[in-house]
């Protein structure tokens, strides 16, 4: 992924940038950290299936008002695995969850265009068929063998512990491990992001809303996990 000049660390290396009042945040330990995923790059298929993800994510992603150097998707997967290993999961866990980041909006693709581009507030119906994209993507990861584990990472990734969420109404342990690291990293970067379709937020502001909701709409040990994270890179309002 070619990334502008303005988003190179030391040593040439990409940082990750987030928006948020006009402020930036280097997470570049983090993507450091998904370097771990290297290993598993020296498997043919999984680097293909990479470059697939990362295509399909790029599809995703073009149809966000500002490009940034790095999509939401690749920041989700980037923050997600990132997560997966402050919480010492499997190295093929971790490396799962980079790719569940980068695929995690994939039935987006089949969203009728006036309303994944809309710029005003959904109404009831168009929420509703906006609240099928993880079904149409879980659908369809179901039917590659490569990528089929991830199904129902991608189809509850919207589920919140208090059984809220959807599209299942799934509630506490019952979503899977992987859709509640997908929720919370998604959730930061869309509230932080200058490619959202919001305005952004502060990462202090966002770490407010992610602790305030731990318990009911996130799990809080995953949120923790993310805070650890985010101090030990560092991350800081400039």
């Amino acid at each position: 992924m070619t990334c502008r000049s303005r988003c190179r660390g030391k040593h040439g290396k990409p940082d990750v940038v987030l928006g948020g009042k006009g402020a930036s945040h280097r997470l570049g330990k983090m993507l450091s950290d998904a370097k771990l995923l290297d290993w598993f790059s020296n498997l043919d298929l999984y680097k293909a299936c990479r470059a697939f993800a990362r295509l399909v994510a790029s599809s995703i992603d073009r149809s966000y008002p500002i490009q940034d150097a790095l999509s939401h998707s690749e920041r989700v997967a980037i923050l997600a695995s990132a997560i997966g290993k402050r919480m010492n999961l499997p190295l093929a866990g971790v490396a799962n969850l980079y790719l569940g980041g980068l695929l995690h909006d994939l039935g987006k693709l089949f969203i009728p265009a006036d309303i994944l581009l809309k710029k005003g507030v959904l109404d009831e119906s168009e929420r509703a068929v906006m609240r099928l994209h993880p079904v149409i993507g879980a659908k369809f990861l179901e039917c590659q063998s490569f990528f089929k584990d991830l199904a129902p990472v991608i189809l509850h990734h919207h589920e919140r512990i208090d059984g809220k969420g959807y599209p299942r109404g799934l509630a506490g342990e019952d979503i899977p491990l992987g859709a509640r690291l997908i929720g919370v990293a998604e959730a930061f970067d869309a509230m932080t992001a200058s490619d959202s379709y919001r305005t952004p937020i502060s990462v202090e502001d966002a770490i407010t809303v992610l602790v305030e909701h731990s318990g009911t709409q996130f799990d809080g040990g995953v949120v923790q996990a993310l805070l650890e994270e985010l101090k030990q890179a560092g991350v800081t309002e400039r």
